[in-house]
């Protein structure tokens, strides 16, 4: 009995879909792409960003290295003062990393910061855009690089 199921099963497959290239190559590209989802994204633990407006630089931050079971790291950043962009104090908060709704292989980070009595709430998308609010003020966004 398994003899004859193992040949209606191998017999089938032969049949239906080698003999279609399309399914073929359908079915080896599904596969790649499920063997190889996390191999799309970009590994970015331990690295260093700056970003600035067009005055200056405003927040340099370190990316802490994020294991599988934890979205909520401490780390470390630095904040450049408003009007002398050459002072700067440094602080350490908890960032948290956050997988797109959209891209499974795209994450982005958020962190909610408070220093001197005031709020900052950022949300970092790599490698190069950063919407800040400090305050009440509204959402700026910021040109971001690795440092």
């Amino acid at each position: 009995m398994t003899q004859q199921i193992n040949n209606s099963i191998t017999l089938i497959i032969t049949k239906f879909v080698l003999r279609k290239p399309s399914i073929t190559y359908f079915l080896i590209v599904m596969f790649f792409f499920n063997i190889n989802k996390i191999a799309l994204t970009k590994n970015l633990s331990n690295k260093n960003f700056m970003c600035a407006d067009k005055t200056g630089p405003r927040i340099e931050f370190l990316i802490p290295n994020f294991d599988k079971e934890s979205k909520t790291k401490e780390f470390s950043y630095k904040i450049f003062d408003e009007k002398n962009r050459e002072s700067s104090e440094e602080y350490s908060n908890y960032i948290t990393k956050k997988n797109s709704p959209i891209d499974y292989s795209y994450d982005y980070y958020t962190a909610k910061l408070l220093n001197k009595n005031q709020s900052i709430i950022f949300e970092f998308f790599p490698p190069s855009t950063m919407m800040i609010k400090n305050g009440e003020k509204p959402f700026e966004t910021l040109a971001c690089w690795e440092n």
